[in-house]
């Protein structure tokens, strides 16, 4: 037999002839010899070649590919070809869960129904809130609606007057505070403490009965201070009535005729409609201590006028009066010329009682 040396070199070995065995055991063991494996049958063209190789290849590998004379057991010892790791290989790597999707599609899938139950959740808690919150809205708006209509039915009993009118009229917060106008009509006028008729007399010189919108009469007034002193003063008006801060206490407080009371002297002036000297000259007449007096409701509807706009109106009803008694000097009139007082008229005129009262009534309601 020819081999190459590690020079390179060609080196003929001589093997030698084989040698006949005589005896039985010998020949016994050249029949074993000389029978060779059978030999292996052509592969399958159906047959998976890269399967096999692969099978083939991973079990040769693992069973006879060994360094250091390790023994078959290692296919099965641990990170061998049967260990649970390679078992978990081998399910990841299948090609048919890969061609499904995998792992990635079941995680997808595990996903959308979580957030599918997360937001069917929230959906039923903001669905619950929103329908709690609408049914405390409608409770509340009912509540108030009929805490309005109590206070309204209340107040319109409360400010019912004797005439059987409901009340209509609104008050501002800081109530009585402010400018107030007073409109009222002449009522009555009462002429007893005079002997002559003509000297007493009461604008607007026409009273309700005889005609309803000439007896229209307003006062402007002011009510300043705090709860319990409060204070009345008086502006323009046709009465040239002035007085400063008179005292205006509450009377009857939480009955139906509550009301805010005021009450001054004053020296009313009359100029008589006619003449009441011999000579027809024209004359003027002082009332001295008149007692003016003033109710200013606060329960109590008006009446009048019916088409009151103003936005610094008195929301309830009113009433004033000036009064004198009858007496000496009741009263002292005068003669004018060109407005200016000339001399005393004493003809015609004569005292009355004290007991006699003249009068002047203006109201905003009416009685039955």
């Amino acid at each position: 037999m020819k081999l190459f040396n590690q020079k390179g070199s060609l080196r003929e070995i001589i093997v030698p002839a084989e040698k006949k065995i005589s005896t039985p055991a010998g020949q016994r063991l050249s029949t074993i010899m000389d029978h060779r494996a059978p030999p292996i049958p052509p592969r399958s063209i159906l047959r998976n070649n890269k399967n096999l190789n692969d099978i083939e290849e991973s079990s040769t590998s693992s069973v006879l590919g060994s360094k250091g004379g390790q023994s078959y057991s290692t296919a099965w010892s641990e990170g061998g070809l049967f260990s649970k790791d390679a078992k978990l290989d081998a399910l990841r790597n299948n090609r048919h869960i890969a061609k499904r999707g995998g792992w990635g599609r079941l995680l997808l899938i595990v996903a959308i129904i979580v957030a599918a139950i997360i937001a069917l959740a929230l959906g039923l808690v903001f669905g619950l809130q929103k329908t709690k919150s609408n049914n405390s809205n409608n409770s509340s708006s009912s509540s108030s609606s009929a805490a309005d209509s109590s206070n309204n039915d209340q107040s319109n009993g409360s400010t019912r007057t004797s005439s059987g009118s409901s009340s209509t009229s609104t008050a501002s917060a800081d109530f009585p505070l402010g400018t107030y106008s007073f409109s009222t009509f002449l009522d009555t006028v009462t002429t007893e403490c005079v002997s002559n008729e003509d000297t007493w007399n009461c604008y607007p010189y026409v009273i309700y009965n005889s005609n309803k919108q000439k007896a229209l009469t307003t006062f402007n007034w002011v009510i300043t201070g705090s709860k319990g002193d409060y204070k009345i003063s008086s502006t323009d008006n046709p009465l040239s009535l002035e007085f400063d801060e008179v005292d205006l206490p509450l009377y009857s407080e939480g009955q139906d005729s509550e009301r805010y009371h005021f009450q001054f002297t004053m020296d009313k002036k009359v100029v008589p409609q006619t003449s009441i000297t011999d000579d027809g000259s024209s004359a003027v007449c002082y009332f001295n201590s008149t007692t003016f007096t003033g109710y200013l409701y606060t329960k109590m509807e008006k009446d009048y006028p019916t088409d009151d706009d103003s936005s610094n109106a008195w929301p309830y009803a009113v009433r004033a009066e000036q009064t004198i008694g009858g007496g000496d000097d009741v009263p002292n009139c005068y003669k004018t010329v060109n407005g200016r007082i000339t001399e005393q008229i004493t003809s015609n005129i004569t005292a009355m009682g004290a007991s006699t009262l003249c009068s002047c009534m203006y109201r905003n309601y009416l009685t039955k």
